[in-house]
């Protein structure tokens, strides 16, 4: 069940250096304090308002125990319960069910599933998503990786190079040549990596993190997950250059419908199996999945647009960017203090509660 209201915020693509983010953007703050659009030659800059824009946002997620924006979830494991009196009508309960076992994820409201891994005693079986895979055989004679949407669409040349943040380093390893790959395509800081290759900040490039995910995997290869939703992704195309390196094309691994091998409840986060299944019970399933409500309400936008008003009202020590004077109306601390107050209503409304019933 999802609830779609007129009142729900409609925002451009995410842009935190442009002051854009999922919840709010310049426009709404400047319209809410009466101040003049900020830029890259203000005080504060547009790309500072971006970071006290991603900050309340993180401070909303983290004070309702919900999200509003889309987050991706990775190697979650889960036990699998195979129930055969279920799987075969042993009692009168189970008669009308259609599935074998079933799974609850951590996180509710899952947009798409990018990867289902059922363990089946020697292999992991891919049953979700559309991916591809690359390994790295020698570091040193690789040239480069293409990713492309369909239909001869956007391409995005991975390139190497031993610090920039839009290339992979690939000097120390095939390991380390992967684990870079994967901090690239999903455009994040090389945590792993960077103590060593000299890289700061986060990896970026083109955006490729909107259409694709890699993880590491076990045997240092790299699965690429496409976000395109349903089998979309199944038209991508992968292309490398180097002796050292080999791909699997994408496919499509989902057969999922209510009728098929397995099939979700995306407000709960339940999957259903029904023909396909791990053969092991525990840790037997690895899940990765991209989670977050799909509208963002009008009461959200308001908390995080009056959040960042807060913050800048508390840094202007001196009033240059807002100014204060006897004909000004409320004074700045009176608008902080009923702003504050305002945040923690509507958070204090929103807030995530869980109820334990005891049977007993």
């Amino acid at each position: 069940m999802s609830i779609i209201r007129p009142s729900d915020t409609a925002i451009n693509s995410l842009d935190y250096d442009a002051g854009v983010g999922h919840y709010t953007n310049m426009t709404k703050i400047c319209d809410l304090l009466g101040v003049a659009p900020f830029t890259v030659d203000t005080i504060p800059t547009l790309a500072n308002i971006g970071e006290l824009i991603r900050y309340a946002e993180d401070y909303i997620d983290e004070y309702t125990k919900q999200s509003w924006r889309p987050s991706i979830v990775e190697n979650e494991f889960k036990d699998f319960d195979f129930d055969w009196a279920r799987m075969y009508r042993f009692s009168r309960d189970y008669k009308y069910t259609d599935y074998v076992g079933f799974i609850r994820l951590n996180r509710e409201d899952v947009r798409k599933v990018l990867r289902l891994a059922a363990w089946k005693g020697d292999n992991w079986t891919e049953l979700a998503g559309a991916t591809c895979k690359i390994k790295i055989t020698d570091f040193t004679a690789i040239t480069n990786i293409v990713l492309q949407l369909p239909n001869s669409g956007t391409s995005f040349t991975l390139l190497t190079h031993p610090n920039d943040a839009g290339s992979f380093n690939n000097q120390f390893g095939n390991t380390t040549t992967a684990q870079e790959i994967v901090y690239l395509i999903n455009e994040q800081a090389p945590s792993n990596t960077r103590d060593f290759t000299g890289q700061n900040g986060k990896k970026s490039l083109s955006g490729i993190s909107k259409f694709f995910y890699a993880s590491l995997e076990e045997d240092n290869s790299v699965l690429i997950s496409s976000l395109l939703p349903a089998d979309d992704g199944k038209n991508c195309t992968v292309t490398v250059s180097g002796a050292g390196i080999t791909k699997e094309d994408f496919v499509d691994n989902e057969n999922m419908g209510r009728d098929n091998d397995w099939w979700i409840d995306n407000q709960t986060g339940s999957i259903f199996f029904r023909s396909s299944y791990p053969y092991q019970v525990k840790h037997s399933l690895k899940c990765t999945y991209q989670t977050g409500k799909q509208t963002v309400p009008a009461v959200i936008t308001e908390a995080a647009t009056k959040l960042v008003c807060c913050e800048l009202m508390s840094s202007d020590d001196n009033t240059i960017l807002l100014g204060e004077n006897s004909n000004s109306g409320l004074d700045i601390k009176t608008k902080f203090d009923t702003y504050r107050a305002d945040v923690e209503k509507i958070l204090n409304m929103k807030k995530r509660l869980i109820y334990l019933i005891d049977s007993d």
